[in-house]
Order: structure tokens, then sequence, then C-alpha cells
């Protein structure tokens, strides 16, 4: 890699970092508001065909 600057080595070490924290974090809010939709369903359901 000798035609790039060392700032853009070092910006995109910084960004490996940014999406190692990013990615758990989307994937933990994707999970919360998936299983919040489904019992919400649940009881929607259950209150109108229960």
């Amino acid at each position: 890699m000798e035609g790039m600057p060392v700032g853009v080595l070092g910006a995109l070490q910084f960004a490996t970092a940014v999406v190692a924290v990013f990615v758990p974090l989307a994937a933990g809010v994707y999970l919360l508001t998936t299983v919040t939709w489904t019992l919400g369903q649940r009881v929607v359901l259950r209150r109108v065909y229960g």
C-alpha cells in the first residue's frame, strides 16, 4: 500500500473500530424491536380472537 497516505490508514482503523461497536448494537436493537413487536401482536390478537 505504498500509494496510500498514512492518514488514510489511520482513518480505516478508526472506521473498523466504529463498525465493530455499532454492528452488535444494531443487532441488539433489531432483536429488541422484533421481540417487542411480536409480543404486541400476540396481545392484540389474543384480545381480538381469544
